[in-house]
């Protein structure tokens, strides 16, 4: 049972890295593209929202 625990905690961890690692080529994506992140671009609707 522990073997198996260890295995699923370093898929876990693998998975969150290769996560942050997509989000963050994303956003250097967005950067070039746009040249806004994904949180600069929410925050601009946000507040065209609220204005």
């Amino acid at each position: 049972m522990k073997k198996n625990n260890k295995k699923v905690v370093m898929k876990l961890i693998v998975f969150g890295f290769v996560l942050y690692i997509f989000s963050a080529m994303v956003d250097g994506l967005l950067i070039t593209l746009f040249d806004t992140t994904i949180a600069e671009y929410f925050a601009e609707n946000l507040f065209s929202l609220i204005n």
